[in-house]
C-alpha cells in the first residue's frame, strides 16, 4: 500500500468530436508539455460521439483518460436538407432531427456518467458562417446551447462550455475556415482550433491542481483609482476596471476565496473610504482580515499566513506598484504576485485568464469558509479564558454529527483527500471521481463528520474510508481538518469506529497509517489512543485497536490527556515556505495569464517549433522558384518539418489524409489558386505542386511529367484515403 495507490488514472485526454478534431493534437501538445504532464491525447473515431459515450470500451468508457471531451458544433446534428434560411419568417425552428439528437446527447451523458469515473469536459462549438447568416436559426441555437448547460453542467464529473464562452475570451474574430469545412469538415481556422484546445487544456490542468486560498489586495490605484489619504472618500474612483475589479473580488469570496487588504495607509483613511465612498461594491465584513500600515507588505503577508495558519503558497497578492511586487517577489517567492498593468483595464481579463482561479466543484464548505476563519477569532479567546483545556471544551458546547455520506458530499471528501496533510493518516489522495467510484460500488464504505459549536458551523470537516475483513474493520483513509483538530472530534471519530465495528462483530479497528513530511499530528493520535499493536507492513504500518475499548473512551478526558503542545496550523500541507515547486508554479500561471493568451501568436509561435528532416530515400533537392518556397513553406508548417526538398514526397514524409486536405486549403486560401482535391493527390512533391501552377506549363504538362507508373499508384492510395475520410 502507499500513498498514490488510489490514483488510477493518468494524464490522458480522450477526445470525441461532430467534426474533424486532429488539428488540436499539436497544441494539445504544447499545453501538456507546458502543464508537465506526460500522457497522450487520443481521438475517438469521427463524428461517433452517442456511439462512443454508449460503447463498453474506447477512449471515453475504458477508464484510462483523465478528461473525456466532448466537443460539438450543433449544426453538425441538422440534417443535410434543412434549410438555414426562413424566407421572410420571423422564427426558423431547429430541425426535429436535431432537436432529437440533443435529446439523445443529454440522455447518453447522464448514463455515461454512471459508468466511468472520468470527468466530462463538454465544449460547444460555434456554427459555420452560413448558420450565422441566419439570425433565427443562429438564436435557436444559443438557446439551444444554454439549455445543453442547463441540464450537464449541475452533474458531478461534468463541466459544460457554451461557445459564446470561449470564443470571446480569446477575440477570434472571423474562426470559421469554410473551405477546410466543406472539403474536410475541418471547420475552425488554426487559432479557433488553438482556442479550443487551450480550453481543453484549462479544464485539465484544474484536476489535481493545489488551489489557492487568499487573494490579498492593495488599496491605492489596486481596489480604487486613486490616494485615499491625500483626496479622501469622495476623491478616490470605483468605476470602470476598479469596479470590475471589486465585483471579481465578490465572486471568488463567494466561493471560499480568503479576501484580505494589504496597503500602506493609515487605517482611518481606508476605512473612511469603505463606510463613505457609495460606490465602494466590496464590504469591510466580507475581509477576513488585514495589515494597513507601513511595514514593508512582505512582512505584513508573513504576518497574515501565521493569523490564519496558512502557508504563503496559498497567497496571492495584487498590487499596482512595480516596487512593491518586487519586494514581495523577492521575499516571498512562494506567493504568486500580479502587479495591476499599466492600464488598469487589461486587468479583469488577466484575472480571467489566471487559471489558478477556476473553480469547478465549489461545496458548501469553500462558501463558508471565511465565516469558519472569523469563528476561529472567537474560539481562541474562550480558550484563552477558560481555567483548563478541558473547561474550554465544556463551554465550547461541541456538537458532532457523524453519519453515511449522500452523493452530493463526494466532492467535499475528495477536498479534503486533497487538501488535508497533517492529520491525513495514509495521505492517500483521491478525486471524487474515485470517491465515487468506491462507494457506489460497494468497494468501500465510509462516514463523514459534521461539526458545529457556540460560535458557528464548521461544516463538514472529517471523512474516514473503510473495508472489512472476518475481524476486523480496515480504515485506508481517516481525515480531519486541522481547523476540528484538538477539540475531542478526532477522539469521537475513534469512538464512532469503535462502535461500528462492534456492531459488525468485528474484534479490532485497524487503521493504516503512511508516514508523510507533514502527517505528524495524527501520528501522535494514534499513538496517544494506546493501539493494541503496530504492525509493520514494509510501505506503511497498521495501528490495531481493541474495538471495545475504543467505543468506551470518553471523548474530553480522551482529549485532555493527549494535548501537549501548540495546536497543529491549518497549512493543509504548507509551510511558509514551501521549497523551489511552488514558485516555478506560480510564475508558470502567470506566463499563460500574460503570454499565451493571443492565439494567433500561439499558433506563429507553434509554426516556429519543427524538427529537421528526416533521412529519406530521396536526395535533397532545393526549393528553385518563389512559388516552390511558398508551398514549401506551407509543407513545413503542416508536417512540422524544416529543410523539406523540393522532391521530397508526401507519402515519404509521413503524410496522412488530413495533412494533405490541410495543405490543400492553405494552397487555396494563401496563393488564391483553383486546385481539385483529386488532383492534388497526383501531386505529391512540392515540385509538382508547384509545376501544376507554372505559367510556362499548363496543367496536363505538368501530370504528364510528374507521374510515373509509382507516383500514379501512390495517389490512387491517396484518392482512396480521402474518400473513405470525406464519407465517414
Amino acid at each position: 500500500m502507499n500513498a498514490d495507490s488510489a490514483q488510477t488514472a493518468g494524464s490522458t485526454i480522450a477526445i470525441a468530436a461532430t467534426f474533424t478534431a486532429e488539428p488540436l493534437e499539436r497544441p494539445l501538445r504544447f499545453w501538456m508539455d507546458e502543464l508537465g504532464a506526460t500522457g497522450r491525447v487520443v481521438f475517438a473515431p469521427y463524428n461517433q460521439i452517442l456511439q462512443q459515450l454508449y460503447a463498453q470500451g474506447g477512449p471515453l468508457m475504458s477508464g484510462d483518460a483523465a478528461l473525456n471531451a466532448l466537443l460539438v458544433r450543433l449544426e453538425d446534428w441538422m440534417p443535410d436538407d434543412a434549410p438555414l434560411h426562413a424566407g421572410g419568417a420571423h422564427d426558423l425552428p431547429l430541425p426535429a432531427r436535431l432537436l432529437q439528437n440533443i435529446d439523445e446527447f443529454i440522455a447518453a451523458v447522464r448514463e455515461a456518467t454512471t459508468r466511468t469515473n472520468t470527468p466530462f469536459l463538454i465544449v460547444l462549438c460555434p456554427p459555420s458562417l452560413e448558420t450565422l447568416a441566419a439570425p433565427s436559426l443562429a438564436q435557436a441555437i444559443r438557446l439551444a446551447e444554454a439549455s445543453i448547460a442547463e441540464q450537464l453542467d449541475p452533474l458531478p464529473r461534468v463541466h459544460v462550455v457554451i461557445s459564446e464562452t470561449w470564443t470571446a475570451r480569446y477575440s477570434l474574430g472571423d474562426y470559421h475556415h469554410r473551405f477546410a469545412d466543406h472539403t474536410a469538415h475541418i471547420p475552425y481556422t488554426d487559432a479557433a482550433y488553438t482556442a479550443l484546445a487551450t480550453t481543453i487544456a484549462r479544464r485539465f490542468s484544474g484536476l489535481n491542481r493545489k488551489p489557492y486560498k487568499v487573494i490579498v489586495a492593495d488599496c491605492d490605484n489596486t481596489l480604487w483609482q486613486g490616494v485615499c489619504g491625500e483626496v479622501g472618500p469622495s476623491g478616490v474612483s470605483v468605476d470602470g476596471p476598479f469596479a470590475a475589479f471589486q465585483d471579481f473580488l465578490i465572486r471568488q469570496q463567494a466561493e471560499g476565496m480568503l479576501l484580505c487588504l494589504c496597503s500602506k495607509n493609515s487605517e482611518a483613511d481606508v476605512w473612511a473610504v469603505f463606510d463613505a465612498q457609495p460606490a465602494m461594491r466590496l464590504q469591510r465584513e466580507q475581509l477576513v482580515s488585514w495589515r494597513i500600515n507601513w511595514q514593508p507588505k512582505s512582512e505584513n503577508l508573513k504576518a497574515l499566513a501565521a493569523e490564519l495558519d496558512l502557508g504563503l503558497d496559498s497567497f496571492i497578492f495584487i498590487d499596482d506598484n512595480p516596487v512593491e511586487c518586487a519586494e514581495v517577489s523577492a521575499q516571498c517567492p512562494d506567493v504568486l504576485t500580479i502587479q495591476v498593468p499599466a492600464d488598469p483595464a487589461a486587468l479583469p481579463a488577466l484575472l480571467d485568464n489566471l487559471w489558478v482561479l477556476d473553480r469547478y466543484q465549489v461545496t458548501d464548505e469553500d462558501r463558508r469558509r471565511a465565516d469558519h476563519y472569523k469563528s476561529n477569532v472567537q474560539r481562541a479567546q474562550l480558550q484563552e479564558a477558560a481555567p483548563s483545556f478541558s473547561g474550554f471544551l465544556e463551554r465550547l458546547d461541541l456538537r458532532v454529527r457523524i453519519e453515511t455520506p449522500g452523493d452530493s458530499q463526494y466532492a467535499r471528501i475528495a477536498q479534503l483527500t486533497q487538501r488535508t496533510n497533517q492529520f491525513n493518516a495514509s495521505g492517500i489522495r483521491r478525486s471524487m471521481e474515485q470517491i465515487a467510484g468506491l462507494l457506489l460500488s460497494g468497494k468501500r464504505d465510509a462516514f463523514v463528520v459534521d461539526v458545529s459549536d457556540r460560535f458557528g458551523d464548521y461544516g463538514l470537516v472529517g471523512a474516514v474510508i473503510f473495508t472489512a475483513n472476518a475481524e476486523a474493520l480496515l480504515v485506508d483513509t481517516l481525515l480531519l481538518s486541522c481547523r476540528a483538530l484538538g477539540r475531542s472530534v478526532e477522539q469521537r471519530i475513534a469512538i464512532h469506529l469503535g462502535q461500528t465495528a462492534r456492531r459488525r462483530g468485528l474484534r479490532f479497528v485497524d487503521v493504516a497509517y503512511i508516514e508523510t513530511p507533514r502527517n505528524l499530528p495524527v501520528r501522535q493520535f494514534l499513538d496517544t489512543t494506546r493501539p493494541e499493536a503496530r504492525m509493520d507492513h514494509g510501505d506503511h504500518v497498521i495501528y490495531r485497536y481493541d474495538a471495545e475499548r475504543l467505543a468506551g473512551l470518553d471523548p474530553i478526558a480522551a482529549a485532555a490527556a493527549s494535548v501537549s503542545g501548540p495546536a497543529p496550523r491549518e497549512t493543509d500541507g504548507a509551510a511558509l515556505s514551501a521549497g523551489p515547486g511552488r514558485p516555478a508554479e506560480a510564475q508558470r500561471w502567470l506566463r499563460i495569464a500574460t503570454e499565451w493568451t493571443d492565439m494567433e501568436a500561439l499558433v506563429a509561435m507553434l509554426h516556429r517549433v519543427r524538427v529537421a528532416r528526416p533521412e529519406l530515400q530521396t536526395p535533397f533537392a532545393p526549393l528553385q522558384t518563389p512559388i516552390e518556397r511558398q508551398i514549401a513553406a506551407i509543407w513545413a508548417d503542416v508536417f512540422g518539418i524544416d529543410g523539406i526538398g523540393a522532391t521530397d514526397g508526401f507519402a515519404e514524409l509521413g503524410g496522412s489524409s488530413l495533412q494533405l486536405v490541410q495543405i490543400h486549403a492553405r494552397i487555396q486560401e494563401e496563393l488564391s489558386r483553383s486546385l481539385p482535391l483529386t488532383q492534388l493527390f497526383a501531386l505529391p512533391t512540392i515540385r509538382a505542386q508547384a509545376g501544376f501552377f507554372a505559367p510556362a506549363a499548363t496543367p496536363s504538362d505538368a501530370l504528364s511529367t510528374i507521374q510515373t507508373r509509382a507516383q500514379r499508384q501512390k495517389a490512387a492510395i491517396h484518392r482512396q484515403r480521402i474518400l473513405q475520410y470525406k464519407q465517414k
